[in-house]
């Protein structure tokens, strides 16, 4: 409600109840010569009629405005007992005191209902005033139907413009509360009668029995009609709400509000994000979807049954939510694949001729088939299940480029591909070279980093300049080109050491940076290094395989410190930008921590002078100890400002003697820690051990909203992974300074890869 007419309203409520307090005062001034003399059969009357209209409003689902009948009847029957005449003191402060107790207690509004206590004690005053003029004759029933008129047209009067200055387009006053009013009127009336007759003196027995069997028979024949008013209007939501089940997909919320708003009378009916306050009615649809259904302040609260039946119809929503999820899941199940989450072959036919059928818009198709290079080697030297882990992750990834693209997995290590709008063969040669750069990048998998490329295939559509091309002939030559690509390369066996070397000495190293984040305040801590590296024809390789091949052949001393030289200087680049003194960590193997290393010796040279906070990540591959000459050379490192940590800590030899001999500048916990939950049992009693050491935590591996949870709920110091940072080159990683941790995770999910896609 905007501020201006929430003002206008709280003016007005504030009038009515200023107005109300005002006549009850005036009234109760009156009662300074004796207070006033009701009949007590009346007095009886009005309580039998109360009970009855009150039940009646309740389980007839009747508002708060039809409810306050009794109130009414009060005024009628001391109108019609004689003691409204003029002069005589009036019942109306007792009359306001019971209408304010009922609002407050029995309909449990408190001061939300005091505006409509205020419209029904003016109206009520106004009823009184009627009956008082001698003009209507001394006739009681006489001005009983005037006194009504006069009530209802107040009530009207007074609720259409309060509602009007809300904002409402309800009606304030319907035909079927002046019916109500009437009717219970009318039986009291009736009781009164009855009272009368039973008080008499000279009454048969006779005509007693009968007013008496007449009268029970009558509330008894009430209470009947009363009962199957409310389970026929259960019972017709329910049919209703049963026969279309299951209810339209997509149309589950719209059908359970419509059947709600019909069956329930309530001034909102939605669905949101929480539950409703405690006076409504609330029940869980969906996660984190609530429908919630309200009445004004002032009315009844909601029955019992309407409890039910909103909780009956809102379980009917669940389960026409849950058949939707499951009808959309088997559907997809039905045409993707279940490794790589890609489209089936079949499915992705059907899109294609359905392209290809489009009217001509000039627009250009093209489609790409392609493999994994050495996917049968990898399969011989990594194993089956790191294989599948292989093609699960290249899978991912293409869902995840551009929306331009649609892939389908043909069978074994074979993929197709079709991008829409492209230009000429110089855009498609472009889009494949991206492609082919998402699929290289390093796949974890066990503990394990793997590399594998792909030759890429590719045929483009003749669109508007030539004859229409069909979907198996672009695939066939999309097919065809993939084989002379493979046929244009030597296809041998893996490369030798001395391969591996000499492409990294001869300008094929590259360094890649994946930045590390503190987490209690998400500010960039400073990033790890590491080493990617191409082979010739065959590619790029795993950092395990290079790593391997440098050290078998006694020069990964001076592969590291090519890597050292690149990743210093990208540092102190990033400190001379930000202000910061950031951090930068390089890989380096337990066999390299040496007094005679020539990569320590320039480390500690360049720590001497650098702005950046150098760092050297021992790994745990292998077997070897932890020596005292080792912890001799790591004494002086610490001395000389070097950091020393521990890198993949719980996929080796877990050097336990060395945790506690060492001040660590951090100790890195293997993404496996995060593999399944007794895994995370693992992890909570590490993170634990490694806090009573006071030695600071990096969680590798933070890959989905839910890891970065865990990391926050366990209190570790630091955390790296592609949900908060995916390794980048040195110029991208330039270009996004200052960095902080996302806090939108979904949208933090970015490919490390450029984008794919048309020009």
């Amino acid at each position: 409600m905007p501020g201006s007419r929430q003002r206008r309203v709280r003016a007005f409520d504030t009038l009515l109840v200023v107005g109300a307090i005002v006549v009850v005062a005036t009234s109760f001034a009156g009662w300074h010569d004796g207070v006033p003399e009701v009949d007590p059969v009346a007095l009886l009357a009005l309580a039998l009629a109360a009970v009855v209209v009150s039940v009646a409003g309740f389980i007839l689902n009747t508002s708060a405005t039809q409810g306050s009948t009794p109130f009414v009847l009060g005024v009628v029957l001391a109108v019609v007992s004689g003691t409204q005449a003029e002069g005589a003191p009036t019942v109306l402060p007792l009359w306001a005191i019971v209408a304010l107790a009922t609002y407050a207690v029995v309909l449990g509004r408190g001061r939300a209902g005091m505006p409509r206590w205020a419209i029904v004690v003016l109206a009520g005053q106004a009823m009184v005033s009627v009956g008082r003029m001698d003009e209507l004759g001394t006739a009681p029933y006489s001005r009983l139907l005037v006194g009504l008129a006069v009530y209802f047209a107040g009530l009207w009067l007074l609720d259409n413009i309060r509602e009007r200055l809300r904002g409402s387009q309800r009606p304030s006053l319907t035909v079927r509360q002046v019916v109500f009013g009437a009717v219970g009127a009318a039986y009291a009336g009736w009781l009164l009668g009855v009272l009368h007759v039973l008080s008499r003196d000279d009454q048969s027995r006779a005509v007693t029995v009968a007013i008496a069997g007449v009268t029970v028979l009558g509330v008894a024949a009430g209470w009947l009609a009363l009962r199957v008013a409310t389970l026929r209007r259960l019972s017709e939501a329910l049919i209703q709400a049963a026969v279309a089940t299951p209810w339209p997909s997509g149309q589950v919320d719209e059908t359970l509000t419509d059947l709600v708003r019909r069956h329930v009378r309530a001034s909102s009916v939605g669905m949101e994000s929480r539950p409703g306050e405690p006076e409504a009615l609330s029940q869980q649809v969906q996660q984190g979807r609530f429908l919630v259904v309200r009445r004004e302040p002032g009315d009844f609260a909601f029955s019992r049954y309407d409890g039910q039946l909103v909780a009956g119809l809102a379980s009917m929503a669940r389960a026409s939510h849950d058949l939707d999820a499951k009808v959309a899941q088997l559907e997809t199940r039905a045409v993707t694949d279940d490794l790589t989450g890609l489209l089936e072959y079949g499915a992705w036919r059907e899109i294609l001729d359905q392209l290809l059928d489009e009217p001509g818009t000039g627009e250009r198709l093209a489609v790409v088939f392609f493999d994994l290079d050495h996917f049968k080697q990898l399969n011989t030297k990594h194993g089956h299940l790191r294989a599948d882990d292989v093609l699960a992750a290249v899978g991912a990834r293409l869902r995840k480029a551009s929306s331009d693209w649609r892939f389908a997995r043909f069978g074994g290590d074979e993929f197709v591909g079709v991008l829409r709008e492209v230009r000429d063969a110089a855009a498609l040669d472009d889009a494949c070279a991206a492609l082919g750069r998402i699929v290289a990048e390093p796949v974890e998998s066990q503990g394990r980093e793997i590399v594998v490329t792909a030759t890429i295939g590719r045929a483009l559509a003749a669109g508007a300049e030539g004859a229409p091309d069909s979907a198996a002939g672009l695939v066939g030559r999309a097919e065809a080109d993939l084989r002379r690509r493979k046929a244009a390369r030597p296809m041998g066996s893996l490369p030798t050491d001395e391969d591996v070397v000499h492409a990294l000495l001869d300008g094929g190293l590259e360094v890649v940076y994946q930045p590390v984040f503190s987490m209690p305040d998400g500010e960039l801590q400073g990033w790890e290094a590491l080493l990617r590296g191409s082979v010739g024809s065959h590619g790029p390789m795993s950092p395990v395989d290079l790593v391997g091949a440098a050290g078998r052949l006694g020069v990964l001393d001076v592969v590291s410190l090519e890597v050292a030289r690149q990743a210093l200087a990208t540092a102190e680049e990033a400190v001379q930008r930000t202000g910061r003194r950031l951090s930068m960590s390089i890989n380096l193997e337990a066999a390299q921590l040496t007094w005679d290393s020539r990569l320590l010796h320039w480390v500690l040279e360049r720590a001497a002078t650098s702005p950046a906070h150098l760092v050297l990540e021992l790994t745990e591959r292998g077997d070897t100890e932890w020596t005292a000459d080792q912890a001799a050379v790591a004494d002086e490192l610490g001395r000389r400002g070097v950091g020393l940590a521990i890198d993949d800590f719980g996929t080796g030899q877990a050097r336990m003697t060395a945790l506690a001999r060492h001040t660590w500048a951090w100790v890195k916990l293997d993404r496996g820690f995060l593999a399944d939950e007794r895994s995370r049992v693992l992890l909570r009693h590490t993170v634990r051990m490694l806090d009573e050491l006071g030695t600071p935590v990096v969680l590798e591996g933070v890959e989905t909203a839910e890891h970065r949870a865990l990391a926050a709920d366990l209190g570790v110091a630091y955390a790296q992974g592609r949900l908060l940072g995916p390794p980048v080159p040195a110029a991208r990683l330039l270009a996004t300074l200052p960095a902080t941790l996302p806090a939108d995770l979904p949208a933090a999910v970015r490919d490390e890869a450029e984008p794919v896609g048309g020009p």
